[in-house]
């Protein structure tokens, strides 16, 4: 007759289940932790560049000479002085665009690392039978399981 868990294997077994979900949650606030900080350093670089387009305009339109101006040469300039301040500062957002290039580029090089490694990886004697017909093939791939060792060639 099949008995029960004894006490202490319950109670082994529900502790077990215990520090497995302290992990989980661990390894959860981790990732938020991680997640979290990824935001904050892209929301610095994005103030960062804020500011420093700011402090060029500002600075822009302090050096300009103080007239009055009409609404138009007013736009006009408030254009060219954007136009300037963002030649100033680098991007340091990437785009969608560039995003993209850089994986397919990452996935390329990765692609022709595998396929140098798999051409590397083939041995002169196969690559010699892929040179052979079929039948020839065939016949050279019995005898060398019949004797246990590569065909002379």
């Amino acid at each position: 007759m099949p008995q029960g868990k004894t006490r202490e294997e319950q109670q082994a077994a529900r502790w077990t289940e215990l520090e497995y979900f302290a992990q989980i949650e661990q390894q959860r606030q981790e990732k938020r932790a991680a997640d979290r900080a990824q935001q904050d350093e892209f929301a610095q670089r994005v103030q960062a560049r804020r500011d420093a387009i700011d402090t060029y305009i500002r600075r822009s339109w302090a050096q300009r000479e103080d007239r009055p101006m009409t609404a138009q040469e007013f736009a006009q300039e408030r254009a060219e002085i954007e136009q300037e301040a963002l030649a100033q500062v680098k991007v340091t957002i990437p785009t969608w665009e560039e995003i993209g290039r850089q994986w397919h580029d990452e996935r390329i090089a990765a692609e022709a690392q595998a396929e140098a490694e798999r051409r590397a990886a083939i041995s002169p004697h196969d690559t010699w039978l892929t040179t052979l017909p079929w039948a020839e093939r065939q016949h050279i791939q019995k005898w060398e399981q019949i004797n246990g060792m590569e065909y002379p060639q």
